[in-house]
């Protein structure tokens, strides 16, 4: 049962919870440390969660937790740079995640678990990267993180080529004013990447009245 992950700071520190997508049931603490974490994403055998977790030099670094054996968390990726947004493929053998490790922040691939093959997927900066179910594309965003702004969504053919991934050129698929900032994905992409659910921000949106109950006790049934 992979279940939905989260990261909550209910007992303290920011540690990782699991329950049931349904809602049924109790959550399980599956991650509980003194770093603060978020998980990212399952491996869809379920049998792996990789999360971020926050150094003290205010960086990311990516874990890795495995739910069956001794369930030892282990270190995929250290340095001195941000990795975020990471992403198994749909067979589990590569992760993608953009880093600001070249000086910009671009999406990457790497190989899973042995980490040995690492590939730049973005060639203009890029930003929460997502395969779509087949895994034969990446769509990333620009690297451009500002809330409700026009941006396009991009696009990266992948060929698994002996043993390692052939890459295509990004290209734009449309542009759409995105809602959200760099910690949350906006988008998502059905099994055969032809339609994409976005949460789009309204141009010059009009907020509505607000009303102010008071005294609502008084009015309640007894």
């Amino acid at each position: 049962m992979a279940g939905m992950a989260f990261s909550s700071s209910r007992n303290g520190t920011f540690d990782v919870f699991r329950k049931r997508a349904s809602g049924v049931g109790e959550y399980e603490i599956l991650l509980k440390d003194a770093n603060t974490k978020r998980p990212d994403d399952w491996s869809r055998d379920g049998r792996y969660l990789v999360y971020g977790v926050l150094t003290q030099s205010g960086k990311r670094d990516l874990w890795i937790l495995p739910l069956d054996g001794d369930k030892k968390p282990f270190a995929f990726l250290q340095s001195n740079f941000n990795k975020l947004h990471a992403r198994f493929s749909p067979d589990g053998k590569w992760l993608a995640y953009d880093t600001d490790e070249s000086g910009t922040i671009q999406v990457y691939v790497v190989s899973f678990p042995d980490g040995k093959t690492k590939l730049q997927v973005s060639t203009d900066g890029g930003v929460q990267p997502v395969w779509t179910r087949g895994g034969s594309e990446l769509i990333f965003r620009p690297r451009s993180l500002s809330q409700n702004q026009i941006m396009p969504l991009m696009s990266v053919a992948v060929t698994p080529t002996a043993g390692t991934l052939h890459l295509g050129t990004p290209k734009e698929l449309f542009q759409i004013r995105f809602f959200g900032g760099p910690v949350v994905s906006p988008f998502d992409v059905t099994s055969d990447g032809q339609r994409f659910l976005v949460i789009s921000a309204k141009q010059d949106a009009a907020v509505g009245p607000f009303t102010l109950y008071q005294n609502w006790l008084t009015a309640a049934p007894k």
